[in-house]
């Protein structure tokens, strides 16, 4: 199977192993690319805990801080498992979204302790901030990172759709997902995608590309790379 990897070319290398050694072949096509912001952290003096929701975010934290003693609460496993090879000493996994870790911090943590701070990219979903501070957590963003969405396919992609040769597109984030729509729908290769079958990470990953006309559109059964690539 020929499989296109959709990922930002820093996590696409992870993917493209991992296809490899199911025996596919990938194609990587980063549809976001991840630019630093110039930011200068808060002093974390005080803080209870770093909130990260993306790999992004605990690269961009990790580049600005050598602080790696502050407890770490990460949306999912790939973003926990980034933490812990910087170096950090406390993370907690909540295993899914933003509406997970903020579960995941309702039930750890209390307001009284400490504000808690979010390393995040410029573009953030929904649900995180909003019930923390409804909780009355003292609640701090920092954007260290932007990801900005391609404004067109490579030549190799464009060939490949045109030609139908990809059986498959692995689909990780919402934007992700919605830069892929725009640019095929741009491109007016919509109808490339009835020989394919997307693989959505989640409901609102899905929700992106299902106006397309794929052959079929699957949904892991958790938000994580394992179970995304099981459906293959």
């Amino acid at each position: 199977m020929r499989v296109l990897v959709t990922r930002p070319r820093e996590d696409a290398g992870e993917t493209l192993a991992a296809l490899m050694a199911m025996g596919h072949e990938g194609l990587v096509e980063p549809l976001l690319q991840i630019r630093p912001v110039a930011q200068d952290l808060p002093d974390l003096q005080g803080f209870q805990a770093l909130l990260i929701t993306s790999r992004n975010g605990v690269r961009a934290f990790a580049r600005l801080s050598a602080e790696r003693a502050l407890a770490v609460y990460a949306v999912g496993p790939g973003t926990a498992a980034e933490a812990r090879a910087a170096g950090f000493l406390e993370v907690h996994d909540a295993q899914g979204d933003a509406h997970a870790l903020a579960d995941l911090v309702l039930r750890r943590l209390k307001p009284e302790e400490g504000p808690l701070l979010h390393a995040s990219g410029r573009d953030v979903a929904s649900g995180l901030s909003e019930r923390l501070i409804e909780a009355g957590f003292d609640f701090r963003r920092i954007v260290l990172y932007a990801a900005e969405p391609r404004d067109a396919f490579s030549t190799v992609c464009m060939e490949a759709l045109a030609q139908g040769t990809l059986d498959a597109a692995l689909f990780f984030s919402p934007r992700t997902a919605a830069t892929f729509a725009d640019l095929i729908t741009r491109a007016g290769l919509q109808q490339s995608c009835a020989t394919m079958t997307a693989y959505c990470l989640s409901e609102a990953v899905a929700k992106k590309v299902s106006l397309l006309p794929w052959r079929s559109l699957r949904i892991a059964a958790a938000p994580n790379q394992e179970a995304l690539l099981a459906l293959l």
